[in-house]
């Protein structure tokens, strides 16, 4: 579909679809727990779990970047991202960064031609009109990953998801999760719940 056909326009509107994407390896984790009660509050929500083996993709690895592998799942994927109207992003932070298989995912299905374009002088977004949000977990304090210059934040916001033409509209950290009991964690999705 071309962005600047005005059918596109109206059609993009009414759907309203929220893709969120989770990357944690246990079901029973706080992060699975925070996926299902955004889902549960939008009836176009879809979860993809990317420890799920169906939408497992080998890393990257080519001689040429004009010949990159085209896995049928990277088309899939691509299909929902385009469909969706937000993205949200949930996962733990492990050795300051998120999770590889989450990179792995961003660097095969935010290609070339599909997210973003190169002209002589320099790259354009290809997925405007998305909005993005991202929560995230931690071990330790949450409060240095929230700062807009930590590297995690700066590098998702900025460095990935502006060069696509997506807006991040929150970048929340919940810090000491390990820590927290049910009655804290409860209080964490009611705010979820409200935010998201």
């Amino acid at each position: 579909m071309n962005p600047e056909n005005h059918e596109y326009d109206s059609l993009f509107l009414k759907m309203k679809k929220t893709l969120i994407i989770t990357a944690h390896p246990s079901s029973e984790s706080f992060t699975h727990q925070i996926a299902t009660t955004i889902s549960a509050q939008n009836k176009n929500a879809e979860i993809i779990d990317l420890y799920d083996e169906k939408w497992a993709m080998n890393f990257l690895k080519f001689e040429s970047p004009n010949e990159m592998p085209e896995p049928p799942v990277k088309k899939v994927l691509q299909e929902k991202v385009a469909a969706a109207h937000e993205l949200i992003f949930i996962f733990p932070i492990w050795n300051g960064a998120e999770p590889a298989i989450l990179k792995n995912f961003y660097d095969q299905v935010f290609s070339a031609k599909f997210a973003f374009e190169y002209s002589k002088k320099s790259a354009r977004g290809l997925l405007h009109r998305k909005t993005a949000q991202f929560f995230c977990t931690c071990d330790g304090s949450g409060v240095f990953y929230r700062w807009k210059i930590c590297p995690l934040r700066a590098t998702w916001q900025f460095f990935r998801m502006r060069f696509c033409g997506i807006q991040t509209r929150h970048f929340f950290v919940f810090g000491k999760t390990r820590k927290r009991n049910k009655n804290d964690r409860a209080k964490i999705l009611q705010k979820i719940k409200k935010t998201a």
